[in-house]
């Protein structure tokens, strides 16, 4: 199963101690949102409220993003890319 990049920030903000790291290393304060549970979704439907969405564009997420993009989703690209090449050597 391929993973997306959206499987990827949620992962990576999942991890506490990554997160900790990026903190520590970009001078940023991001914390992951917890999962809005059923009725947190309801009760900002009902408020015409995106929490989520907003959540998701402040300059601490915007910056955690392109961390992740950076840090973590280009290596996996890369080492598909590469294995796939190395792959096709070994035949």
């Amino acid at each position: 199963m391929s993973m997306t990049f959206d499987q990827c920030i949620r992962d990576c903000a999942a991890d506490q101690e990554f997160v900790r790291r990026f903190n520590m290393l970009t001078g940023h304060l991001f914390q992951a949102r917890e999962a809005a549970t059923p009725i947190d979704k309801l009760i900002d439907g009902m408020l015409g409220a995106d929490t989520e969405r907003a959540s998701l564009e402040t300059e601490d997420a915007v910056a955690f993003r392109k961390y992740v993009f950076d840090c973590v989703w280009s290596c996996i690209d890369v080492r598909a890319a590469d294995k796939k090449r190395y792959s096709s050597l070994a035949r």
